[in-house]
């Protein structure tokens, strides 16, 4: 959330009592970066890219404005089906033993 606040200041400040926080995913980093990278710019977008995953785009953060107007309807929430998140989390730990093990 501090990325979020120090990109879109305004917003951030502007953002209310309610403060909601929704999670949604998409299928891989591929797909978040092409939605990332459609989002309007007047929408202000936080990008984050995780160290521990080489640099991977890992989450994007967004203020509900009316430009995103159904834009993210499509998405489904986060952790709402953990198989997904399985099978995610063990191509990554399969990666990084392949990467240790050509060191």
């Amino acid at each position: 959330m501090a990325v979020l606040a120090v990109t879109c200041p305004e917003k951030f400040l502007s953002w209310g009592p309610s403060g909601y926080l929704i999670v949604l995913s998409t299928r891989d980093e591929l797909a978040l970066r092409q939605l990332a990278d459609r989002l309007p710019a007047s929408v202000g977008c936080a990008r984050f890219h995780e160290p521990d995953f080489g640099g991977e785009l890992t989450a994007v953060a967004v203020f509900d404005t009316p430009e995103l107007s159904g834009r993210l309807s499509s998405l489904p929430l986060a952790f709402s089906d953990p198989q997904p998140l399985h099978n995610a989390l063990c191509l990554r730990r399969e990666r990084n033993l392949r990467n240790c093990s050509r060191s």
